[in-house]
This record gives structure tokens, C-alpha cells and sequence, in this order.
């Protein structure tokens, strides 16, 4: 029989003078997550989340992880393709659990992103606690979603700290509301992975009101796995599962993004890249920040200078080793770096790439051909996205005039010329509100990411 609960527990007891400010982003997430409960419920797909959901689903406060069935995950990543409204799945990460990103329009520049967690048991420290069938079949309603019984929530609360050798007053707190509801549900319960002396000091600790400051660090040692749950053969199949998982992830990542942004100075690179890394960060696990090749000469040993062009050219021989630096850098470094970074499902941020070498050699004292650079983009792995910053002439002489006006208009002309064949490339009007510029901006990554999110889609 289903246990019903019409509001979630309150963790606090201050009375309510009003509701608290929510922004459009607030909204558009709360709004979000109920379309994701809603179709979770309209699929008769069973979860559960299991713990952080007191404040659900007005405030979310970090992701919200669910315990599914294995079978489940499928329809359940088909079911966050076909949200309803402005609701869009952009990241769906499988690696035995699946780590998943749904957005939607928030405000300009800053979309309403949701992240959730979907795993097929209850799993810490590479060990099996509980089964998703063990948790599923005796779920209780909590509002407008599912949560697990108040026994093995309980259970499910202690192994997590104990495991982590933390308790904090948050953990505390609930944990004696769960007591107060059930005290021999929980210690039964408990007993499954703890030794009945410690088990029963929690709980007499907890009815006493005793909190995390005065609870003992040793109270509770490193819980007992279910051995049914964790044999050798089971323990070593999940292991290759995952290190298979990793080994094609690199081979082929699917996660990550490698964004290159080009642009002349006082295009506005920096204040576009760290509006977009913030707006769309919740959406990856991660993100690495890369600028232009690195020198071959140490820091501390590079001649100084107030602005790039003020240093005269290298030679030619000294350009040529250059280039082949350069080559190094963005073919075998791409490898050591960039590669890397999206396999763990990073957002990599290029400030300026070897097309800027291109446009403006003197900015990077290069006297050579172009005819080496060409070749050298042209064996490179490239970038999943290039965003090409442009405006006015006018307007980026106003915000930065180390060149003259003539120079700007001609790199403006070139950087055109450079992405006009690269179906990958976009251009940008930087001669707006940075909201605007960010949300154009965001709009390319997410309808990238949601095409490759998709069953059997995958690159640009």
C-alpha cells in the first residue's frame, strides 16, 4: 500500500514572514522539474529521489538524484527529449548511472538549468547498498513526487555520512524528524549494516536532541555491504563496465565541448566567455580555461613589453621553429589537453586558437608564410564550435585602441574571410547588451548539445 505525504517535511521551525524573492531562473526551475516529475509519473516510470527533497521543487538547491530501474533509463532519457514547453534536454552523461542537464529559457544571458542524477541502486564507495527494486517497490508520495520509506531513507542517510565520516547539523536534523516517525523502523532497519550497540547509541542519541557537534566521530564505523549484492564476480564486472565506459568516452567523447572564440582586441572576448562559462556551467561537470599556444621561452626570460605589437618580428629561421611549436601544440597537445578534458565532460574555453595566428602574425612576432599555418589547421582537430566576436570598427577603437583603426578593420575583414568555409563557425554582433550577446551565444551550444543528446545523434 502506497503511503501518501501531502507536503514534504519541514527541516525548520522559524515561523514564515513571506515569501522570499524568486527570480524568472527560480521559476523557469521550478517549473522544469515538474515537467520532469510529470513525465516521469505519465510514463508510470518509478523513481525516487533520495534525499534534498524538502525544499523541492520551488527551491533546488544542488542536483536531484533519483533511484530508477536499469531498464528504465532508456525511456527515461527518451522521455527528457520530448519535454514539454521551452524544456530541453542539452547533457545526458551514461556511465552506469546517467547524469543528465534540462534547460529552459530563464532571462536573457541566464537560462533555468537542472541537474539530475538517475541510478539504478544505491551505491557509495564501489559498494552495492540497496537494490532500485528494494527502494521502488515501497516508495511513499511526498507532494508531487516520490521519495523512499522512512526506514530505509533513514538507512540511507547514516551510510551516506558514515561513509564520509561527516555529520552535519542539516543531516542531524533530519535524521530526527525520520526518528521521531518510526524509531523502531530505523534502528531495525540500520541494523542491516551497523552493529546493534551503535545503532541504538544513534538513536538514543537523537531523541535526546543530541546534535552533530556532540555526536561521536567513531559512532558509527564504515557500514556492512550486502555480500549478496557485492560478489567478486559482480564487484569486477562493474569495474570493467566503467573502465570500458571511460576507455570509448575518451576514444570518442560525447560530453565535452571545445569552444574556440576569436575576435580582435576589444571585441569583448573576455566579458562574453565569462558570461557564457557561468550561464551554462550547471550543464557540464566541469570547465577548462585555454588560451593561445604557450611560448617556448620561460616567462620570466620573455622580453617585456606594455602591449603584443610592440616587440619587432622574428627572424625568419626563429619564425619557421616557431611554427613548428605551433604544430606540436595543436595536434599532439590537443591530444594531452583538449581530449582529456572532454572525456570528463568539460566545457573548454579557448581565448584565441592558431586561426589568430593567421589573421594577425605581428600580435605573436610571426615573419613567416602563411602557407605552414594553413597546413597546420588543416591536420589539426578542430574545435566544436567557433565563435567569431565582431563589431564596429568604432566601437572596438573606443575600448581598446592598440592598433590603429585601419589595422582593426583589416583583422575584422580577415577573420570574416577565415570562417566564411567552416560550417561550424558563427558570427556574432558584440555591439549589444552582453545579455543578448550571451543568451545568441548560448543558444548555439544548447541546440549542439541537445542534437547530441539525442538517441543515435552525436557530432556538430
Amino acid at each position: 500500500m502506497t503511503e501518501v505525504i501531502e507536503s514534504p517535511v519541514k527541516l525548520s521551525d522559524e515561523p514564515v514572514t513571506g515569501m522570499p524573492y524568486r527570480s524568472p531562473v527560480d521559476t523557469a526551475r521550478s517549473a522544469l522539474l515538474r515537467a520532469v516529475f510529470n513525465a516521469l509519473d505519465q510514463l508510470q516510470i518509478c523513481y525516487c529521489i533520495t534525499h534534498g527533497y524538502q525544499t523541492l521543487p520551488e527551491v533546488i538547491e544542488s542536483d536531484v538524484d533519483m533511484i530508477v530501474a536499469a531498464e528504465d533509463l532508456p525511456r527515461i532519457h527518451a522521455a527528457l527529449c520530448k519535454l514539454p514547453g521551452q524544456g530541453r534536454l542539452v547533457q545526458w552523461i551514461a556511465d552506469g548511472a546517467c547524469w543528465a542537464a534540462v534547460a529552459a529559457e530563464g532571462e536573457p544571458g541566464r537560462p533555468a538549468i537542472v541537474q539530475l542524477h538517475f541510478s539504478p541502486a544505491f551505491e557509495l564507495a564501489e559498494r552495492v547498498f540497496y537494490p532500485a527494486s528494494a527502494m521502488l517497490s515501497t516508495r511513499r508520495r511526498c507532494g508531487e513526487f516520490w521519495i523512499p520509506t522512512v526506514p530505509i531513507e533513514f538507512a540511507c542517510i547514516c551510510i551516506n555520512r558514515a561513509i564520509k565520516r561527516s555529520f552535519k547539523p542539516a543531516h542531524m536534523k533530519q535524521l530526527s524528524v525520520l526518528v521521531k516517525q518510526d524509531p523502531q523502523g530505523c534502528a531495525s532497519e540500520l541494523q542491516h549494516f551497523f552493529d546493534r550497540s551503535s545503532v541504538a547509541e544513534l538513536i538514543q542519541h537523537l531523541q535526546s536532541g543530541g546534535d552533530a557537534r556532540t555526536l561521536p566521530a567513531t559512532l558509527l564505523p564504515l557500514p556492512k555491504a550486502p555480500a549478496a549484492l557485492n560478489t567478486p564476480a559482480g564487484s569486477l564486472a562493474r569495474a570493467t563496465a566503467k573502465w570500458t565506459r571511460r576507455f570509448f568516452r575518451w576514444i570518442r567523447p560525447r560530453n565535452g565541448l571545445h569552444i574556440v572564440f576569436l575576435g580582435p582586441d576589444g571585441v569583448g572576448k573576455s566579458t562574453v566567455i565569462g558570461a557564457v562559462r557561468d550561464a551554462v556551467l550547471p550543464a557540464f561537470l566541469r570547465t577548462d580555461y585555454m588560451t593561445f599556444a604557450p611560448s617556448l621561452i620561460p616567462g620570466p626570460l620573455q622580453p617585456k613589453k606594455e602591449t603584443p605589437h610592440q616587440l619587432p618580428p622574428r627572424s625568419f629561421a626563429g619564425s619557421m621553429l616557431k611554427a613548428a611549436w605551433w604544430s606540436v601544440c595543436y595536434t599532439a597537445g590537443y591530444f594531452a589537453s583538449v581530449r582529456p578534458a572532454a572525456a570528463r565532460s568539460s566545457l573548454i574555453l579557448n581565448h584565441r586558437y592558431l586561426l589568430d595566428a593567421l589573421v594577425d602574425p605581428k600580435r605573436y612576432r610571426y615573419s613567416g608564410p602563411t602557407f605552414p599555418l594553413k597546413l597546420i589547421w588543416l591536420v589539426a582537430p578542430k574545435p566544436d564550435v567557433i565563435i567569431l566576436l565582431d563589431a564596429p570598427t568604432e566601437i572596438i577603437q573606443a575600448r581598446k585602441h592598440e592598433v590603429t583603426a585601419a589595422e582593426t578593420q583589416r583583422q575584422r575583414h580577415e577573420y570574416r574571410e577565415l570562417i566564411a568555409g567552416i560550417n561550424y563557425a558563427h558570427l556574432i554582433d558584440t555591439n549589444r547588451p552582453l545579455p543578448v550577446v550571451s543568451q545568441e551565444t548560448i543558444d548555439i551550444i544548447f541546440q549542439l548539445m541537445e542534437r547530441r543528446s539525442r538517441p543515435g545523434r552525436g557530432g556538430r
